[in-house]
């Protein structure tokens, strides 16, 4: 799980577009659709999460844990 990439980012495609640029350099990446997701996805293990900035201003940013 160390190489794989969970990406967050809300809007409109955007999520889904990045991950097709980093699959292509042979990483495994997982477009997630929400905060929720992403928390539930990174118990399974991942080496990156990527969150676009639009996601702590949305709806998302509640289902963030705090520290």
């Amino acid at each position: 799980m160390e190489n794989r990439v969970l990406i967050l980012a809300p809007c409109g495609r955007d999520a889904d577009v990045v991950a097709d640029v980093l699959s292509k350099d042979g990483r495994n990446c997982l477009a997630c659709m929400n905060a929720a997701m992403l928390n539930t996805e990174l118990r399974g293990g991942a080496g990156t999460a990527l969150i676009a900035e639009e996601a702590f201003a949305q709806r998302h940013a509640a289902a963030f844990p705090v520290a």
